[in-house]
């Protein structure tokens, strides 16, 4: 049995100090320094200790930072993870995948000099976690990613006042790792599904992940704006219907996503006409039905439960729509390909029939230097698109 933290203040000897470790409200450890042991009698620290802890039991002591008191790193990581996770957040209160990016940028950060005071941060500690990411095999880029996020994340400690300008400043000089300049491993370019595999794995996927790679085909939406998918999110007005997802990637940009709907990925939506307005068009649970539906010498009742003991869902998460694809890839032998690589195939043939202007219009890029990494204005484009090939 693991035993709690107390949050009573307690006097100890650190780094050559009298210190005193408490928790504040917000639940992060911080430090006081009381003075040197070489110059301060232990008599002194702990009549300093005891107006602390007098403090504390009055619920006064955690009313930010006071002399001589420090913030470590550790605190800093704990402090700015909590923020994180309450400010990367969808329209409805969910954590996004940028708050466990942070996570995961600051963590070698913790490990290494979580005991250092953040105010004694340094360049060469910031080189010293690019060399760890380095030695645990990470890509050049995943690691310029992460130590964008540290400053990112030391911006918003100082704005906080946890740490000085001059503190940032410093780590700002750390360059990022160079192509040919550095043995970190190099990454290929994200490759366009080759048709062949697409078409093998359909043919061993339920018939509702079949429709998901259909329609994302046809389409060119993102893994999550597929999964997403409800009636209640369409406009079939014309004859190219606009589907308005209600949570999508560049949402807390304020950016809008309208996604144009051919006719050809209509006729594959319309096998699911009779689902719900307000229920997502895919569900796994569906699916399980149908993949049972289409053995029927297989007499037992399908198992609503994953190896993991979790139920299935009503909707498909990227994850769960991506391992889909991966198992069936793996059951026939075909070569294993994602959702995303799915998008990038038909950027490349909208770029290659009708120009890199069309083939932004459809994939919903803002700037045309992202349409180009996908791909080797406006709706009126993309609709024309979806009337030719959609």
């Amino acid at each position: 049995m693991t035993r709690s933290r107390s949050p009573m203040p307690r006097l100890k000897r650190l780094g050559g100090y009298w210190t005193c470790l408490y928790y504040g409200r917000d639940g992060v450890r911080r430090q006081k320094r009381l003075g040197s042991i070489k110059k301060v009698a232990r008599a002194e620290a702990e009549d300093r200790y005891a107006e602390i802890l007098e403090a504390w039991r009055r619920g006064k002591l955690d009313t930010g930072l006071g002399p001589g008191e420090e913030v470590t790193i550790r605190q800093f990581v704990a402090a700015y993870t909590k923020h994180a996770k309450g400010y990367y957040i969808t329209p409805d209160g969910e954590s996004t995948g940028e708050a466990l990016n942070m996570v995961d940028a600051l963590r070698p950060l913790d490990e290494l000099y979580g005991s250092l005071p953040l105010s004694h941060l340094r360049p060469r500690h910031i080189k010293g976690v690019q060399d760890a990411m380095v030695e645990a095999k990470l890509a050049r880029k995943t690691i310029n990613d992460r130590i964008k996020r540290i400053r990112r994340a030391l911006k918003w400690a100082v704005v906080s006042d946890m740490v000085e300008p001059a503190i940032l400043e410093g780590i700002r000089a750390v360059e990022p790792l160079r192509r040919g300049r550095t043995v970190a491993r190099e990454t290929q370019g994200v490759k366009p599904a080759a048709i062949k595999d697409v078409a093998a794995t359909m043919r061993a996927v339920s018939p509702t992940v079949r429709t998901m790679i259909g329609v994302q085909y046809r389409t060119g939406m993102r893994p999550q704006e597929v999964c997403n998918m409800r009636w209640a999110d369409i406009d079939q007005a014309g004859d190219i219907w606009l589907y308005t997802p209600f949570k999508h990637k560049t949402q807390w940009k304020d950016k809008s996503r309208v996604i144009a709907v051919g006719p050809r990925a209509q006729r594959l939506l319309m096998r699911y006409a009779n689902v719900a307005a307000e229920a997502f068009i895919f569900s796994p649970k569906r699916a399980l039905k149908e993949l049972h539906a289409e053995r029927p010498t297989h007499r037992r009742k399908p198992n609503l439960k994953r190896k993991t003991d979790r139920r299935v869902t009503d909707s498909y998460t990227t994850e769960s729509y991506r391992q889909a694809i991966q198992d069936a890839c793996e059951k026939i032998g075909a070569n294993g390909w994602s959702p995303n690589r799915l998008r990038h195939a038909l950027a490349t043939r909208v770029r290659r029939e009708f120009g890199l202007e069309f083939s932004q219009a459809v994939l919903g890029h803002s700037k045309i230097e992202t349409t180009q990494i996908y791909a080797q204005q406006g709706m009126t484009r993309a609709i024309e698109v979806m009337q030719k090939i959609g």
